[in-house]
């Protein structure tokens, strides 16, 4: 009886997880080509300084309500683990140069069951950074146009769809698309530097900073638990960089662009964070900031008596609001790429990486995936509503836990996937890599280490959170479920797939010559058969079986 159980399962198993790579013709690709490579260090730095700067002016001040001592520790851990991250996704996108980024990377590693998930995961982060941000600039305009809060709830929808509606034209043309975000990025981070300079005279260090009251408390007033709860706003003041990555198929040169403007974007980033957190010293102190929408605003119209409705005060909203923006701009492109991967690869639909393709040279909108332009749009615009119809507070909350979660799954994975890529195929050509193996194995261990505790420190939150974290769980199991009897039936033999069966055989080659080399040198009699012991590089070593189908016949 326990024998045929057994078999059964294992049966079972065999069945829910074996899958067949549709392999394509010519033409599936072509359709989907994005536009060729045009973004330089420059854009891509500015891109990837976009992707975060609006959690410099809005939300890690929800943090302080544990102490700034305890923000302040979470922060440092976050910006460890991101540094960790960082130099793992620089080697890992210049040897595997696609758009899935993360997605990719597993999926060469570790198989496509755990891209699959790891693709969800990134995917839902980046659709609550896209809906967050939008949010944020949807309220902010609001506000600025004098609307009550009556008001605001009866336009936030029309208001909100017209933000959406105007990132998504913009990223319909790449070229404009880079010029935008380099300009608002530019002015961000002039404007940040600038309430910097205003504020110092205002610095008072001992006031305000230790604690939440206006004496000199201890410097973690909540103890270690207040480090913990406070890990997800600190990740804000970084999360978002990790998808630059995704424009690895567009950048002109990606052996030098992505590791120097994804590194150089996340000093910038780590100096503007400092900032950020220096500035909490300034009146109306703690108290008053860590619930402040935008504490940068606070900080300049209660240190000058700037009456906020005043010619003045609206002029440095407006100045401000760039900031928010353009980060919106930035996590709808990370989200785009992903969905475009995602699709190009069979995990969603495949009509979703679509682009648009004209003969006419420098047409507008060549090489774009509309579709996925539209799809995440759609997504966004969905999750906003369900912002609007539940209370605003613990789901804005949420949105910053959420989005922290996932990217932590997902950071996880990507260590993981390193370390493989390190011990199974040290001879893969990495034009950007970590020097001494001291190194290479120590930062992304420490990474890792970091991302267990990071989500930890989530899941310490208050119980409303908590409680939807743990729906956040149950998604990803049932998204476990999904694949295995929807996605995987349609798994397609796509760009990223066929480099990696590529690497595979060009590593296999190369280990086969070497211990020819070794039979030769030691001049043995007869003939020895020769048995590769090549160290697997890819769960894909053994491919799946693939059968060849037309563009017209691929499962919707």
């Amino acid at each position: 009886m326990f024998n045929k159980i057994s078999q059964f399962i294992q049966k079972l198993q065999l069945d829910l997880f074996q899958f067949t790579l549709i392999k394509v013709d010519d033409d599936y690709l072509k359709q989907r080509l994005l536009h060729p490579s045009w973004i330089s260090k420059s854009y891509l730095l500015f891109f990837s300084i976009a992707t975060v700067i609006s959690g410099e002016y809005s939300a890690w001040n929800m943090g302080l309500v544990n102490g700034w001592g305890s923000l302040f520790s979470a922060a440092i851990i976050a910006n460890l683990y991101y540094w960790c991250l960082l130099l793992c996704l620089a080697e890992l996108s210049t040897a595997m140069p696609f758009s899935g980024g993360q997605l990719t990377f597993v999926a060469a590693t570790m198989g496509n069951v755990f891209a699959y998930i790891v693709g969800f995961t990134v995917f839902m982060q980046f659709l609550l950074l896209y809906s967050q941000t939008a949010l944020v600039v949807g309220d902010f305009y609001m506000t600025l146009a004098g609307l009550t809060n009556q008001q605001m709830e009866y336009y936030q929808y029309f208001v909100n769809l017209i933000v959406i509606l105007f990132c998504s034209a913009i990223a319909t043309d790449l070229k404009l698309f880079c010029r935008v975000v380099w300009g608002l990025t530019a002015i961000s981070i002039i404007m940040i530097v600038v309430v910097l300079i205003l504020m110092i005279p205002k610095f008072h260090l001992g006031a305000f900073q230790m604690n939440l009251g206006f004496d000199n408390g201890p410097f973690l007033n909540n103890g270690i638990t207040g480090i913990f709860q406070s890990i997800p706003y600190a990740i804000w003041l970084f999360i978002g960089i990790e998808c630059t990555p995704n424009l690895a198929e567009e950048v002109d040169d990606v052996e030098t662009t992505i590791p120097a403007s994804m590194l150089g974007g996340f000093g910038v980033l780590t100096l503007l964070a400092s900032i950020s957190m220096v500035l909490v010293g300034c009146n109306p102190g703690i108290q008053d900031l860590e619930g402040a929408i935008y504490p940068l605003n606070d900080l300049l119209f209660a240190n000058y008596n700037v009456d906020p409705n005043s010619a003045t005060g609206v002029f440095f909203k407006w100045i401000m609001s760039f900031g928010i923006t353009v980060s919106t701009l930035g996590c709808m492109m990370g989200c785009i790429r992903l969905v475009y991967a995602l699709s190009r690869g069979g995990y969603f639909p495949h009509y979703l990486s679509l682009t648009c393709q004209s003969r006419a040279k420098g047409s507008f909108a060549n090489g774009t995936p509309l579709f996925a332009i539209a799809g995440s749009a759609v997504a966004a615009y969905g999750m906003m509503i369900v912002t609007f119809l539940l209370d605003s507070t613990p789901v804005g909350s949420f949105l910053v836990y959420g989005s922290a979660f996932y990217g932590l799954i997902a950071g996880m994975f990507t260590f993981a996937s390193y370390l493989i890529l390190k011990v199974r195929s040290p001879s893969l050509k990495r034009p950007f890599s970590l020097k001494y193996s001291v190194i290479s194995y120590t930062v992304p261990i420490i990474g890792l280490v970091l991302s267990i505790i990071s989500i930890g420190g989530c899941f310490s939150a208050d119980a409303n959170n908590t409680i939807l974290l743990y729906i956040m769980v149950i998604q990803v199991i049932l998204s476990l479920i999904y694949y295995i009897f929807v996605v995987r039936k349609r798994l397609v033999l796509s760009a990223d797939q066929k480099f990696i069966r590529a690497q595979i055989a060009k590593i296999k080659m190369n280990s086969i010559q070497k211990e020819r080399e070794m039979h030769t040198n030691s001049r043995k009699e007869g003939v020895t058969s020769i048995t590769s012991k090549t160290q697997r590089l890819f769960t894909l070593d053994k491919p799946a079986a693939t059968k060849k189908i037309n563009e017209h016949e691929l499962p919707r």
